[in-house]
């Protein structure tokens, strides 16, 4: 299994052997099975949509009172000493990574092969708002747990799509 990290604006570029996982709060409208929709099948894509773990998510008493949340971001200058960032690490560190994530993303990309009838290795793509250039993101902390359980996660670009594995 390979694992990547994108944001929700490449989700048009992806096939059916990218397992989308959102690691988000809030994914878009489209995406987000919160807003009434069950995961389902993209047609224009032949991707699933909707797939959240919500392993990645801090609950209410995690979240710090001093955060930006949203554009621009007035705490950019104390990067990395960011209240939220450095929460949403504390949190990281609690997920159970050999014991739950792993087989709980092998068990995802299993369930979607099945769906998709996608006969090859699945690209697992866990998805986050911010292009990979913001440094006030989640994608930081995520990419640092797996490297830590030495696993490496590549940036998804275009280029991967048609590549076998």
């Amino acid at each position: 299994m390979q694992i990547y990290i994108s944001n929700f604006y490449n989700t048009r570029f992806f096939t059916p052997e990218t397992v989308i996982v959102d690691t988000s709060y809030w994914a878009p409208r489209w995406f987000d099975p919160a807003n009434g929709k069950a995961p389902h099948l993209d047609k224009a894509t032949g991707c699933i949509w909707g797939i959240k773990e919500e392993s990645f998510l801090m609950s209410e008493d995690e979240i710090p009172k001093e955060m930006c949340s949203g554009k621009p971001c007035t705490y950019i200058d104390k990067f990395p000493e960011c209240e939220f960032l450095k929460a949403y690490w504390k949190h990281l560190q609690k997920i159970d990574f050999e014991g739950y994530l792993l087989p709980e993303l092998n068990r995802i990309a299993e369930d979607v092969r099945k769906i998709t009838h996608y006969e090859g290795e699945p690209k697992i793509v866990l998805m986050v708002h911010e292009k990979p250039e913001n440094l006030c993101s989640e994608r930081a902390g995520i990419i640092r747990l797996f490297k830590e359980h030495g696993l490496e996660i590549k940036e998804w670009t275009k280029e991967v799509v048609g590549e076998v594995f």
